[in-house]
């Protein structure tokens, strides 16, 4: 159950907190960056809706941050992350402090969590998931007071910051579910049992209290809202119209995106995905993705040995309380379900940021067991020696899993070849996350904007597309160039379309990338050096007879 949270707890949730920030903040990258990261930084700086799930909280808070006096303005974007990993890091040794782990064991926990490998980069670079986490941490501390007195406003609170956490990122949902059905079961059965002034036994105010509680969560919800309004009143980067644009292009009308409550349900519903696909439910793929998920956590988040831990701290919350060690152990099993579901590949380890945070509840309990273990063994042994005991348990937590990372990515594990997959194809497997000189994206930009022809299409992928187009509106460089995102399915279309508005005039073409999918423009293209190792390809007269 929760307890009051004690001093020295306290303290060190500040300390712990701020040491992170340094951390982050010192580590992070400095300015734009590629893909997702540049389209936050857009939307936040200039304001706009960025892809699924339109992420309203973190749109809100990133404003905040935009408007900050100082550091340059990507920056300031990025530092919402580090901002936000830190004070997720803090409110952690909170969160063990009110479950009765130790001061040692809620301190190393934490340090687990900031220095795995994905809640690291993540609080390096503009992305949402480190915002996630701290609402996530906000909200257990809420069920855990919601839990522990059973007061009306104590659950209708959890509820509320249940609904916020899904206004992040949905990679929590199933741990929402849960969370949200437990709550649900003790309101029921709080309101059957009566109350003051009510029979006992009232399906009535049972009815009640869960009504209030879906209510409660619904207005969690209502940052979505912000989304629709956005849309309705045009703002200077929406990806709902890239979208449109993309449907128009080849010719698809379903599901309908006429009015900005469609759009926005298809923003927060498709999964990123125009059309829609059908969910992955075959059973040898979910169960591969099973695997590769639980293999991703126990080898390169967690690591091995937090693993184990994790484990021992199950039981251990076991005999303290079953109901919530049963709560994290489902959430964490839901977590893998899902993302083995919805996604692979670089993704896959994003997706299982939800399993790590709750994972180093467990593995805080564990760590405990260790530390009290070692002290009735060594009942005489000075304060130094437990120190040094748990600054070797940190320490055996925290390298493993970032050098079987750094091993993997040469020689990957195992029949499946599991190592991770960065989601930023410009960032390398180094034994410690790092970002400080992530600073070729603007550079490559700007030299991509000066070297096109006037008057030219530009086309580029979404990892390229995006630094571009932050470059276009945010900085106003190269407005005669036309941009476009090309996908496969796309690339002929965008170029017919080209041509033909053109009716004849000059049609200079850009390619950022040299593929199959470009290759049949490409015969009469000058290759045109912007960047070490990067090339554009400009094909000055395009043939009409395109394939």
């Amino acid at each position: 159950m929760k307890r009051p949270l004690p001093r020295e707890h306290a303290a060190a949730s500040l300390g712990v907190g701020a040491a992170f920030l340094l951390l982050y903040g010192f580590t992070a990258a400095p300015g734009l960056r590629w893909a997702d990261s540049a389209e936050f930084q857009t939307v936040a700086l200039l304001g706009g809706i960025p892809h699924s799930s339109g992420y309203p909280l973190w749109l809100i808070a990133a404003r905040a941050f935009a408007w900050l006096p100082a550091f340059a303005p990507e920056f300031r974007v990025t530092l919402l992350s580090a901002t936000a990993g830190a004070a997720a890091l803090a409110l952690l040794v909170r969160r063990l402090g009110e479950l009765r782990v130790s001061l040692a064991g809620s301190v190393i926990a934490a340090g687990l969590l900031g220095l795995s490998f994905s809640f690291w980069r993540v609080a390096l670079r503009a992305e949402v998931y480190s915002l996630s986490i701290l609402m996530a941490f906000l909200a257990l501390g809420a069920l855990l007071r919601a839990r522990a007195t059973g007061a009306r406003r104590e659950v209708l609170g959890a509820g509320f910051l249940l609904g916020l956490v899904m206004t992040v990122h949905l990679f929590f949902a199933p741990a929402v579910a849960i969370a949200g059905l437990a709550l649900a079961w003790r309101e029921g059965r709080r309101g059957l049992s009566g109350g003051a002034g009510t029979p006992a036994g009232s399906p009535t105010r049972a009815a009640v209290g869960l009504a209030l509680l879906l209510g409660a969560f619904l207005l969690g919800l209502t940052p979505y809202l912000l989304l629709v309004w956005m849309d309705a009143h045009g703002v200077p980067a929406n990806f709902l119209d890239l979208v449109r644009h993309a449907a128009s292009i080849m010719g698809v009308d379903h599901p309908p995106l006429d009015t900005p409550w469609q759009r926005v349900w298809w923003l927060v519903t498709g999964r990123n995905v125009y059309p829609p696909l059908p969910v992955e439910h075959h059973p040898r793929s979910i169960f591969y993705g099973l695997v590769d998920g639980s293999a991703l956590l126990c080898l390169f988040e967690l690591g091995p040995v937090a693993a184990a831990l994790a484990a021992l701290g199950f039981a251990r919350r076991w005999r303290r309380d079953r109901s919530l060690a049963a709560l994290l152990a489902a959430a964490i099993v839901a977590t893998l379900a899902f993302a083995a579901v919805i996604t692979r590949g670089a993704m896959l380890d994003l997706f299982l940021l939800p399993a790590t945070a709750l994972g180093t509840l467990l593995a805080a309990d564990g760590v405990d067991g260790l530390l009290e273990r070692f002290a009735r063994s060594r009942p005489a042994e000075p304060p130094t020696a437990r120190a040094w005991a748990g600054i070797a348990i940190w320490a055996l937590l925290v390298f493993p899993p970032h050098l079987l990372r750094a091993s993997a990515a040469a020689h990957p594990i195992g029949p499946r070849g599991w190592q991770v997959i960065e989601e930023d194809r410009t960032l390398h497997a180094g034994l410690f996350p790092g970002m400080r000189h992530a600073a070729e994206a603007a550079p490559w930009g700007r030299s991509v904007l000066e070297s096109a022809p006037r008057n030219a299409l530009l086309l580029a992928s979404w990892p390229d597309f995006t630094p571009l187009r932050h470059l276009r509106l945010v900085e106003g460089l190269r407005p005669d160039l036309t941009l476009d995102q090309i996908a496969p399915e796309t690339i002929d279309r965008r170029v017919r379309g080209w041509l033909a508005a053109r009716d004849g005039l000059p049609a200079p073409i850009v390619f950022t990338e040299r593929g199959e999918r470009e290759r049949p423009y490409l015969g009469a293209a000058d290759s045109v050096k912007v960047a070490a190792g990067r090339w554009i390809y400009i094909v000055r007269a395009v043939d009409s007879r395109v394939p």
